[in-house]
This record gives structure tokens, sequence and C-alpha cells, in this order.
């Protein structure tokens, strides 16, 4: 053990490194999920079998990526307000994360 007294700030300093590097990395998901979200994307709509535009809400998904997959939810869609109320299957053709 003469290397801690020799070096005494090795092990914060490691530490502090390893913390450094898993925070670039959970900004760099939270970021790369919320530009993917932010365009408008095309999907179809199952209940009326038609291709529609529906964007989905970035903030929503960036915010919920770490847990585990984003959860995706429908912020506009074309077919609105006529279908405001669907069941939103069309997000599992839109992304990558766990419908809300």
């Amino acid at each position: 053990m003469a290397w801690r007294s020799q070096y005494p700030l090795m092990m914060p300093t490691l530490l502090l490194i390893i913390a450094a590097v898993a925070l670039f990395y959970a900004v760099r998901l939270v970021a790369e999920t919320y530009y993917d979200c932010r365009p408008a994307q095309v999907v179809r709509c199952p209940k009326t079998g038609k291709p529609v535009r529906v964007q989905l809400d970035a903030t929503l998904a960036a915010l919920t990526t770490l847990p585990g997959p984003p959860k995706l939810l429908v912020k506009e869609c074309e077919l609105w307000p006529e279908h405001q109320d669907c069941e939103q299957r069309c997000i599992r053709s839109a992304g990558k994360g766990d419908p809300r």
C-alpha cells in the first residue's frame, strides 16, 4: 500500500475521469435521441392504412432514453383532430423506443 502514500490523488482523479466519460456518453445518447426524433416522420397509420406524417415528442424521448429505450409519443399527426384518440400504434414503425 505504499503507492497510496505516494499518489494520494490517484483514486479521486481516476474516479473523476470515469465519471466524466460516463457523463459524456450519457449526454451524447440523449442528444442523439433528441435529434433523431425531431424531424417529422412518415408512417403507415394502422387504423386507416394510409401513410401519414407524424411528429414525435423529442423532449420526452430524450429525457427517457437513459433508463432504457426511449418512450415515444406522437406530438402531432396529420389525421388529428379526427383521430386524436387513437392508440398511437404507428409509433412502432416510427422509432426504436417503447410506445407510451
